[in-house]
């Protein structure tokens, strides 16, 4: 997968996750303020009924509070979580909770002075008097605890306001995160669609252009021919090597390899040009020598780019006359297996590319009826195994030596041993010919490349 859909699955996880996993905590918050609240209520409430409780029973008793049974409520600790809670609300009308909290303790520890106090002896007005201050107490008492008790209605009211506003903003940014997921996902699959679709095409318009690059082996008058291609580009199915085989006339006929210097598309476009010029050249004219001299002042005229050179093997083979003349540019990777030995064939001149008034010359070799020409650009001889060691030409030549006479079976065998001593990976375009003289005359199907 490529990175903007690893991001995508990523943001639509993170909001799956993340937006549910928010909205818990904002209501498990509330919902722990809101208990807080309800239990301070209930609190409130109890105090204010044992307060009611005890000054009852100051009055139906007429004497000090102090020979009653306690309430069963203990003021200090739930005044005490009153205030605490008090001093967490919030908002501009119920700033002085916290002040309202003091304000009950005070009134009941003024009311216990009150009530506890006992009236002196011969004092007919002591146990009315009494009465009237713990009454005025117990009223301060209860105004406390009725604003305080509306306060806190008010802060409940408050955390239920904000614990819908949390949820519907929640679920408005997941909503509104997984439709922007939702829009970028399409957009996303609509791009994706319409490169695909582009590449298709563009792949298709390759595809063509190289397979009308791409050069077979024509069989030659009394010849088999074998031949491999493998480009290193594995988009490209054509890469700077090139090898190709055409009749002159009934028995003669040219073969060519050559190795474009880069890879990929730009050196298969430049392998077209030579591969072409070379054809035409050879056209008009029937020494490989001509023909390569004349082809690099055409190369050296027509590639701009100074770092571009060609090494090339152009033969002219003769079945009737059973002799090879060839020109070779830089090319030393070529080799004639006889009944006894291997010859190497030598370089006659500079690469392709170094200047254009060089000179190159041609030598003929003879040929004899089961002798095979092996050609092959430097993918082969240059191959590595996995200590780093190349195979080199006398690598070449003793595998060359041990193969099959089949030339197909030839070139398959040199390709098996470049993979199996580089780990299976080609890291070169590479171009094989083999070519062996028959017995007797044969015109021979086409092979493919």
């Amino acid at each position: 997968m490529s990175p903007p859909i690893f991001l995508l699955i990523g943001v639509f996880l993170a909001v799956a996750i993340g937006g549910p996993i928010v909205a818990v905590r904002q209501l498990d918050a509330a919902a722990t303020a809101e208990v807080r609240i309800t239990n301070a209520q209930a609190d409130l409430e109890s105090l204010l009924r044992a307060q009611l409780d005890e000054e009852s029973s100051v009055r139906a008793g007429g004497a000090p509070v102090s020979t009653y049974e306690p309430a069963p409520v203990v003021y200090d600790p739930t005044l005490a979580a009153l205030a605490s809670l008090s001093r967490g609300l919030s908002g501009a009308k119920i700033d002085d909770a916290a002040n309202l909290v003091d304000d009950i303790r005070t009134a009941h520890e003024r009311w216990e002075i009150a009530a506890r106090s006992a009236p002196s002896k011969g004092d007919p007005f002591g146990v009315r008097r009494r009465l009237t201050e713990s009454k005025l107490e117990i009223d301060r008492f209860t105004a406390d605890v009725s604003a305080l008790r509306t306060r806190l209605k008010v802060e409940n009211e408050r955390v239920q306001i904000v614990l819908k506003r949390r949820i519907n903003t929640t679920v408005a940014i997941s909503a509104a995160l997984i439709t922007l997921f939702a829009i970028w996902a399409l957009t996303l699959a609509i791009s994706r669609a319409s490169a695909v679709a582009a590449l298709d095409r563009e792949h298709a318009i390759v595809t063509t252009l190289q397979r009308a690059l791409r050069a077979e082996a024509t069989s030659l008058d009394r010849t088999e021919i074998g031949t491999t291609y493998i480009s290193a580009t594995r988009e490209a199915l054509i890469g700077g090597d090139l090898l190709d085989t055409w009749r002159l006339d009934a028995d003669r006929g040219y073969i060519l390899i050559a190795d474009v210097s880069g890879k990929g598309i730009d050196a298969a476009v430049d392998g077209a040009f030579v591969h072409y010029a070379l054809r035409t050249l050879a056209t008009d004219g029937d020494d490989p020598a001509v023909i390569l001299t004349r082809f690099n002042r055409l190369f050296a005229e027509t590639i701009t780019n100074p770092s571009t050179f060609v090494v090339l093997f152009l033969g002219l083979l003769d079945t009737r006359a059973m002799t090879l003349r060839y020109a070779s540019a830089g090319h030393s990777a070529a080799f004639i297996r006889r009944a006894d030995r291997i010859d190497s064939l030598d370089v006659t001149g500079p690469i392709v590319g170094i200047g254009p008034n060089e000179l190159y010359t041609a030598n003929t070799v003879s040929l004899a009826e089961n002798e095979t020409i092996l050609l092959a650009t430097d993918g082969l001889t240059e191959s590595r195994d996995a200590a780093g060691d190349l195979l080199g030409e006398d690598g070449v030549r003793d595998l060359f030596a041990q193969a099959s006479d089949d030339p197909q079976g030839i070139c398959d065998a040199l390709v098996a041993e470049i993979r199996q001593r580089s780990g299976g990976t080609i890291g070169d375009d590479l171009a094989i010919i083999a070519i062996k003289l028959a017995p007797v005359a044969a015109n021979l199907a086409r092979l493919p490349i």
